[in-house]
């Protein structure tokens, strides 16, 4: 029927990813979804063929449509290198950055310079520690030593799938992310990765920034869904 997995960012968020599922299952896969998660944010996503034949039932029993979400891949040569913002470094992540990492990469998705809540901080800390004890690995933005931007990813057998790209607001339009994107597809291809995955809203500003880019070729598509 499908999978679920916690979302790496929040660990009060739930995404479950359906590959089949009839439309009179539903309702009681849905009383299931909500008897084994009471409190969390679920979601769920699926692909187009899917979508058209459960659509009308989700949105009957109240599921919000969160639109389509897009795998684009850069199968490209490497990306000419931009010119660097003045006092830019980037640094990998380690657990003596880590801390760092995760308060700009968490103003960075609120577009607020608000600080987190310190408890909201360490329950994310020790879940990207899980994360780069396995395969998780993150890169984080200084310009003149203040935190700017943010990226993750996985590295698989032939791609590298970028999941987390982030700027604080105050960095933005100054070509940090691109100087982060340029940096790991070019790492990615240098080490013999056939592609690039990355992933976003169909209709969102960041797809079409990685369009431009050089993200052309469209891997896949999903619809999302918010359990009621």
């Amino acid at each position: 029927m499908g999978f679920f997995r916690h979302h790496v960012a929040t660990p009060d968020r739930i995404a479950i990813n359906l590959r089949v599922l009839a439309p009179g299952q539903v309702a009681p896969f849905l009383r299931e979804v909500r008897a084994e998660f009471p409190t969390q944010r679920v979601s769920l996503f699926m692909p187009a063929g899917l979508n058209e034949a459960l659509a009308p039932v989700l949105a009957e029993t109240g599921c919000e449509s969160l639109g389509a979400q897009v795998h684009l891949a850069y199968v490209r040569g490497p990306p000419a290198s931009s010119n660097l913002p003045g006092g830019l470094r980037l640094e990998s992540v380690t657990a003596q950055n880590l801390h760092d990492y995760v308060i700009a990469e968490r103003q960075g998705f609120a577009d607020s310079d608000s600080a987190p809540a310190p408890e909201a901080i360490l329950t994310y800390v020790n879940i990207l520690l899980a994360e780069m004890a396995g395969e998780g690995r993150f890169l984080l933005a200084r310009i003149d030593g203040e935190t700017a931007a943010t990226l993750g990813w996985y590295d698989g057998v032939s791609d590298r799938f970028v999941f987390m790209l982030a700027t604080r607001a105050p960095f933005r339009r100054r070509g940090i992310a691109r100087t982060l994107l340029v940096h790991t597809t070019r790492e990615a291809l240098a080490i013999g990765k056939d592609a690039v995955i990355i992933n976003g809203a169909a209709d969102g500003f960041p797809v079409a920034f990685y369009r431009r880019f050089g993200f052309s070729d469209e891997v896949c598509r999903h619809f999302g869904y918010l359990v009621a």
